[in-house]
């Protein structure tokens, strides 16, 4: 039980790793894209995710996967404030908000989690 909780605890962290990454990047203008292309690899993401947990196409490589799933999820975060129009403060505020806020959410499921999958 303990390897398969470290696991998951490896597979977001990556996926958080990635998206925050991205996240900072665009906040500080590195980075920009169009939201177009990255809602469809973001449902690409969610597909190939999908077809996954089913049928393991990646096996042991599910941390760099997820990885680079965040970093393509926190693309299309990035894009749609960039095309608010927001000065570089706000968007600092803003992704800075949103980052804790989606961690927060993602860290507190944690408990419902193992709940179900390891009693």
């Amino acid at each position: 039980m303990r390897s398969r909780l470290l696991r998951i605890l490896r597979i977001v962290t990556a996926f958080t790793i990635g998206h925050s990454t991205t996240l900072a990047l665009a906040a500080i203008e590195f980075v920009r894209v169009s939201s177009r292309p990255i809602k469809v690899l973001i449902a690409v993401s969610i597909l190939v995710s999908a077809v996954h947990a089913l049928r393991p196409i990646f096996p042991d490589k599910e941390a760099g996967i997820a990885a680079f799933f965040g970093l393509i999820h926190g693309l299309a975060f990035a894009a749609t404030l960039g095309e608010l129009g927001l000065g570089l403060r706000e968007r600092i505020v803003d992704i800075l908000a949103f980052n804790l806020a989606s961690k927060q959410c993602r860290w507190s499921s944690w408990p419902s989690l193992c709940h179900h999958y390891f009693s």
